[in-house]
């Protein structure tokens, strides 16, 4: 089994445990939605699910039943993460900050000098704010560009890999929440000035609104990611550069930018340097789970896994041509 096969299952799998699980922390957190803006992403949601499957097998369109089924898995469980990471807040376990600024001590790291070393490169650090904020237009990105070039294959892989990061990332958080590395160190009003506004420091409101109890609701024309335990942005870009690891053309210049966005991370980002390293881990599980077989291959449909209905076809020309051979020599005979 392929790895196009194996991961096309998983993609959904996850995407549906993550609406399970976002489900489950909704009552366990005593939270709601908007029922408006639920409704209309559960509607994009579906909208783009049935798209796929009618050009996955009624209306067979490769690069349609592509782009259509990853965009529905990527929003989806992006959607579903978000509601699991602002319940997760909400159940009010103990921030898990001095025990992930000590881990980066015992590391050697002096995660505050990282970032005032940043900020005192302007170039720098707003450099590193492009790439942290492109994360996620870059997985949507590569959703399309790997579908009109009609490599599925890749599609699939970073789409399971997303959808599962994203919900294993925000299920962890459960546990550990964490304001970050600016607010525990209180970094001085100097170093946030020279770094870009709201760096370190973006998800802070909205993660005590929910923490405290002051916000329930979650709507969804206002999600906010509110993770840093582990790092889903260490995930993205590790995920983004493996997808694109064959590339003739772009597989270097994504390798660098991605790793420019794990740097990001640290100054941008307000993560512990052992939030990058909890977040490979967990892509790393993902991406292997991926690579196993989930369901049977003859339950897919051909539109997104070609490389089967190739081999088939290329199976039953080859059974055609040796055919005629055979009959031209009986002829003669």
């Amino acid at each position: 089994m392929t790895p196009a096969i194996s991961a096309y299952p998983w993609a959904w799998a996850w995407t549906v445990a993550s609406a399970v699980m976002a489900a489950v922390l909704l009552l366990a957190a005593g939270g709601s939605v908007t029922p408006l803006t639920f409704a209309m992403s559960v509607a994009g949601f579906a909208c783009l699910a049935g798209l796929h499957r009618l050009y996955a097998t009624r209306r067979p369109d490769r690069v349609l039943a592509a782009v259509t089924g990853g965009v529905a898995v990527a929003m989806g469980s992006a959607m579903m993460a978000g509601v699991i990471s602002l319940m997760a807040a909400r159940l009010g376990a103990p921030l898990a900050d001095p025990w992930l600024a000590g881990a980066d001590a015992a590391l050697g790291i002096d995660t505050p000098r990282l970032v005032a070393a940043a900020a005192a490169r302007p170039w720098l650090s707003y450099g590193l704010g492009a790439a942290y904020l492109s994360s996620f237009p870059l997985i949507f990105a590569a959703i399309v560009y790997f579908a009109v070039t009609r490599r599925e294959e890749r599609l699939w892989e970073l789409c399971a890999g997303f959808a599962g990061v994203m919900t294993v990332c925000t299920l962890i958080s459960a546990a550990t929440p964490a304001v970050g590395a600016f607010a525990h160190y209180a970094l001085s009003d100097d170093i946030l000035r020279a770094l870009p506004p709201g760096a370190g420091l973006y998800h802070l409101p909205v993660f005590e609104a929910y923490r405290s109890g002051a916000w329930a609701t979650v709507d969804f024309t206002r999600l906010q990611g509110v993770v840093t335990f582990p790092s889903i942005h260490c995930g993205l870009a590790l995920m983004t550069a493996y997808a694109f690891r064959r590339d003739r053309f772009l597989a270097w210049p994504m390798a660098i930018w991605n790793g420019v966005v794990i740097l990001s991370t640290i100054p941008i980002g307000g993560h512990y340097v052992i939030d990058l390293i909890a977040g490979a881990a967990v892509w790393a599980m993902v991406a292997t789970l991926a690579r196993t077989p989930l369901g049977a291959p003859s339950g897919l449909p051909q539109a997104v896994m070609p490389e089967r209905a190739s081999a088939i076809h290329g199976l039953n020309v080859q059974a055609s041509a040796q055919q005629k051979v055979s009959d031209a020599r009986l002829r003669r005979a």
